[in-house]
């Protein structure tokens, strides 16, 4: 349900033990392994996508964020989900400013008064935006380059960004700033995605394998897993 997912956003902290800790310490793990003799300016930027929307994902772009703050990383977790802003939704309802607002007027906003902390690790969370009915966006703030630019802005301030993007169905965020990301962790349904669609869908979005660290299969059963063994 809603309230265990918005329950589980810090399971890292408050289930050290749990076998989705072990998953996203096992993330991290490949990540460091990958990352270790790169040669990589600024922030390591790490996103989190799925096929089609799923609330899981954020959540474990949150908990992947959260267990490289309290290992005292200086760690950015963006909301970069312009349909559904979920992470902005459960955490900061009320916020006024967020994604959308830094990227048009810099001068205006700047990051620290627009960040929300998260008080048990550190992490800062930058919203998508002021969640108001009826609010109009200026089409210039979808435009890559222009997102190119400014998630290069936020680089040297940080030494770990995340950012939860939009489903591959929704939007091409993903594969428009994958140059601006490490790597991508792929995150499939267990009894709902469908293998040769999901491949599909990769294909068709024009991102990069090359970028896909990894996939994590959500809520999966033992049997009958071998059937998205090969998907990578």
């Amino acid at each position: 349900s809603s309230k265990q997912l918005a329950q589980g956003l810090s399971r890292t902290i408050t289930e050290p033990f749990s076998a989705y800790t072990d998953t996203i310490r096992r993330i991290k793990s490949e990540v460091d392994s990958m990352t270790r003799s790169a040669d990589i300016k600024g922030a390591i930027v790490i996103g989190f996508v799925s096929d089609e929307f799923d609330e899981n994902t954020s959540v474990a772009a949150m908990n992947f964020a959260e267990l490289l703050a309290v290992a005292g990383n200086n760690t950015l977790l963006i909301d970069l989900n312009w349909i559904q802003s979920y992470l902005t939704a459960t955490l900061t309802p009320k916020t006024e400013v967020g994604v959308i607002d830094l990227v048009q007027a810099p001068k205006k906003h700047n990051l620290e008064e627009t960040a929300w902390i998260d008080v048990r690790s550190g992490m800062n969370l930058l919203p998508n935006r002021a969640l108001v009915p009826g609010v109009t966006v200026d089409p210039s703030v979808f435009d890559s380059d222009v997102q190119r630019q400014w998630l290069q802005s936020l680089r040297s301030t940080y030494d770990y960004i995340v950012i939860d993007f939009a489903a591959l169905s929704e939007s091409i965020d993903a594969a428009a700033l994958a140059d601006q990301v490490f790597g991508l962790i792929f995150f499939a349904r267990w009894g709902v995605t469908n293998k040769k669609k999901l491949v599909s869908s990769i294909e068709n979005s024009g991102l990069p394998r090359s970028k896909i660290i990894g996939g994590v299969i959500c809520t999966p059963s033992n049997k009958g897993i071998s059937r998205y063994e090969d998907l990578t």
